[in-house]
C-alpha cells in the first residue's frame, strides 16, 4: 500500500502498488518523499474523502513488543 495526499498535502486513504502506477502513468499523480517513505501527491481533485478508522494492536510477548 501507498500513501496518498491530495494537492494541500492532506492524507487520503493509501491504494494499491498496482494504481500508483497507473496514476503515475496518466501524469494524474507526481512522486514524493515525505520522511524517506514514498508517496504520491494527486494532482486532481479526489472523488471522495472518505477515511476508516485504524486501529493498532500491540502484543508484548517474551518480553518483546510487537505492533500488530
Amino acid at each position: 500500500m501507498v500513501p496518498v495526499l491530495d494537492k494541500d498535502k492532506k492524507p487520503l486513504m493509501p491504494c494499491s502498488e498496482k494504481r500508483v502506477r497507473k496514476l503515475l502513468e496518466k501524469r494524474e499523480a507526481k512522486p514524493y518523499w515525505s520522511r524517506g517513505v514514498f508517496c504520491i501527491i494527486l494532482q486532481r481533485e479526489p472523488s471522495s474523502r472518505n477515511y476508516q478508522d485504524i486501529a493498532i494492536g500491540i502484543n508484548k510477548t517474551n518480553y518483546t513488543w510487537e505492533i500488530l
